[in-house]
């Protein structure tokens, strides 16, 4: 591997000044500079930066591309991130995506002591006509702007997460709820959709107090989490008031499996100061009952099927169609 400097000298008909000028423009924001030719297969080294020219300069001016590739991502790069680099900075590849893109990257970790660093990979085509004659490739550090990027998309799912959340039991609030059933049943999916409150909550609120009533609410909370998988949506609809959406269930057995189920957890709650068990009336439907179904026909009729319900009390369900 040569430098462009040393080829430029024996007046290369391949880099030429106006590709020069390009690559010198973007060698302030890489640390390491590489010239492809797609036609030869030659590369150049262009430029590196002094923090790295210590470790790698050498080795990469007296190997070809393959071998310091290899070398490099077996010595620096993150065991799991090797195929995707190798992938990427195969020159087959990199003919076939510059064919179709002004340049394409990748980021990829570099092992660094006990940890890692965040690296990238930029192939920028450089055009003769209609098609591509070679490539640069830069590599920078990019570690602060990745770490900062997770930060704020960290941020920004704990501040989703805080607004969608019921902050007393720790399911789906109505607001956040809604938006996810709505979704679910607009992209005509199939499942079972469960409405149900607890019995005679107002009593145990003004018997036992708001604590207790407080105590009950996270206990049914605890025993849907339990009954349901961790993808169904289950969601604190208002006070006392359930909604569960399961997706991919067709069948009325089934359906009557997972509700025997949560009656089953429901039964099973005991509350310090409370002797009398909690127990809830349930409204519950497959969805889409017919072509158009949407949320607001599904919620109508399992809400009439839970009054239905409310009339035999203590965990009982009506199914509606």
């Amino acid at each position: 591997m040569k430098k462009i400097e040393t080829e430029l000298d024996n007046r290369s008909s391949d880099v030429d000044m106006r590709n020069i000028e390009v690559i010198t423009a973007l060698a302030s924001d890489y640390t390491s500079l590489f010239y492809l030719n797609l036609k030869t297969e030659e590369v150049f080294m262009y430029s590196m930066n002094a923090s790295v020219a210590s470790k790698y300069e050498a080795y990469f001016t007296t190997c070809n591309f393959e071998e310091a590739k290899k070398a490099y991502a077996e010595r620096d790069i993150y065991p799991d991130d090797r195929e995707e680099y190798y992938k990427n900075l195969k020159t087959s590849y990199i003919r076939k995506r510059l064919r179709k893109e002004n340049s394409y990257s990748l980021v990829y970790r570099m092992i660094v002591g006990e940890g890692c660093e965040y690296c990238e990979v930029k192939i920028i085509r450089i055009m003769e006509g209609d098609s591509p004659k070679a490539a640069v490739v830069a590599y920078s550090n990019v570690d602060k702007r990745v770490r900062n990027d997770q930060e704020r998309m960290e941020q920004l799912q704990t501040a989703l997460h805080h607004a969608e959340t019921d902050n007393l039991t720790g399911l789906l609030n109505r607001g956040g709820g809604e938006i996810k059933a709505r979704r679910l049943i607009d992209s005509e999916a199939s499942g079972l959709f469960v409405l149900f409150d607890i019995d005679g909550f107002k009593g145990i609120n003004d018997r036992y107090g708001h604590q207790t009533g407080d105590a009950a609410l996270e206990k049914v909370a605890a025993a849907i989490k339990t009954s349901m998988r961790s993808d169904d949506l289950c969601i604190r609809f208002g006070g006392d008031e359930f909604v569960i959406c399961v997706e991919g269930i067709t069948e009325r057995n089934l359906a009557d499996e997972i509700i025997g189920r949560l009656f089953r957890e429901i039964s099973s709650i005991g509350i310090e100061g409370m002797p009398a068990p909690i127990t809830i009336s349930v409204g519950a439907t497959l969805f889409p009952a017919s072509e158009g179904d949407n949320f607001e026909s599904i919620y109508s009729r399992v809400d009439k099927a839970m009054y239905k319900a409310k009339k035999t009390p203590n965990n009982s369900v009506i199914f509606c169609c």
